[in-house]
């Protein structure tokens, strides 16, 4: 009967000190490690309602892009982008296209009447074809604002 109350009197340790741990362990502070997370920002979403933003870029286009196009009748396509904070604009690029139309189509775009109420600086972007008619009969020119 003694070997039986000294395996009990065993048992009855063991989970005490099991329990003692375990509470020992919980009121314990965590050290936690210190992780970094490194990445890229994501890319700017480009509006192509340009038109909203600014009401008066075809006519502006059509009137200031038709006599570059009599000089140079160069055709392709030209990929325009800028950014418009309240009504400012900023970071006007143009890429692609023949390179003679890059030029006018900044200046137009950086004086045109722009507004954007997001209160972000938003990043718009549309294209200008310059095309020739199909017919061939040297007709007038086709200079078309696209929004991609």
């Amino acid at each position: 009967m003694k070997y039986t109350s000294s395996i009990k009197a065993a048992f009855a340790l063991a989970i005490t000190m099991t329990f003692g741990t375990a509470m020992a362990a919980a009121n314990a502070p965590v050290e936690m490690q210190r992780v970094e997370i490194a990445g890229q920002k994501s890319a700017d979403i480009a509006r192509f309602d340009v038109q909203a933003a600014c009401p008066t870029i075809s006519q502006e286009m059509k009137s200031e892009l038709t006599s570059a196009f009599d000089r140079y009748q160069a055709t392709g396509l030209v990929k325009v982008e800028f950014r418009v904070q309240g009504n400012q604009i900023n970071a006007v690029a143009a890429h692609g296209g023949p390179s003679e139309y890059r030029e006018p189509i900044r200046r137009i775009v950086r004086n045109l009447a722009c507004a954007d109420k997001s209160g972000g600086n938003q990043l718009y972007a549309f294209e200008v074809n310059f095309t020739r008619p199909k017919d061939g009969n040297g007709g007038d020119q086709v200079i078309a604002l696209l929004s991609k």
